[in-house]
């Protein structure tokens, strides 16, 4: 699975515990970290054999998954995937005063 498949559910446990399945972490408008191995888990729920068959991650490996439900990018590094959302979210906002300065529908 890499950037851009869709990511799959499966059932996991929150990182209080209680069970929960992946999709419904992932619903809204959010972004989804899953950790594999990962030390502490806070950044995402805690995926079962479930999902590491599914994601077949390396030890250590965090998926950001967008809030359309497909896998962002991959890495073992928490720092990349900081990266990635600097980028994406530096853009977004960038496009949004460059439509709020020229109007939707007009050429810049």
């Amino acid at each position: 699975m890499s950037a851009g498949d869709r990511a799959p559910d499966a059932p996991c446990h929150r990182p209080d515990g209680r069970p929960v399945r992946l999709f419904d972490v992932q619903l809204g408008t959010h972004w989804t970290a899953c950790g594999f191995d990962t030390t502490p888990p806070a950044l995402g729920p805690a995926v079962r054999d479930h999902a590491r068959r599914a994601y077949s991650p390396r030890p250590g490996e965090l998926v950001l998954v967008r809030p359309d439900g497909h896998v962002a990018t991959r890495s073992t590094d928490p720092c990349d995937l900081a990266t990635y959302l600097d980028g994406v979210l530096a853009n977004r906002v960038d496009g949004q005063r460059s439509t709020a300065q020229h109007g939707p529908d007009r050429e810049r």
